[in-house]
């Protein structure tokens, strides 16, 4: 028996379901994943022509990523939002640097991975 704040509970009536937990379901998740996907590609079309590195670009452009994120996930904030906003970010942007023909393991990209990564995680999780 799990003692609980109103009894004795047997551990399978003791435990919370998903919705008590406030973890988003799979489908806002994957929903979350395509449209981070999507601006990565972006990103790395933009990484071609522009100068799109550095600090403050890869700041900006991970508040717009994570700002993504929570419309994507309509307006729910939690960090598995968040790890999918970042992992959307960079696989998004690394693949779409490979099929581009350039190096992903770049400085600029690098930068971009984590600033705009780490930006986007913390803003689609709901921590800022």
């Amino acid at each position: 028996m799990v003692p609980t704040a109103v009894g004795q509970k047997c551990p399978n009536c003791a435990r919370q379901s998903r919705r008590a937990r406030a973890t988003p379901p799979t489908a806002i998740l994957l929903r979350v994943l395509g449209a981070t996907v999507l601006a990565g590609a972006a990103a790395g079309v933009l990484l071609r022509y522009l100068p799109l590195g550095g600090f403050l670009g890869s700041l900006l452009y991970g508040l717009a990523v994570g700002a993504l994120a929570g419309w994507a996930a309509r307006g729910r904030r939690h960090p598995l939002v968040g790890t999918a906003a970042a992992a959307g970010l960079v696989a998004g942007l690394a693949l779409t640097l490979a099929l581009l023909g350039i190096d992903p393991l770049n400085r600029a990209a690098i930068v971009l991975y984590l600033i705009g990564g780490g930006v986007a995680y913390v803003r689609a999780s709901g921590l800022w």
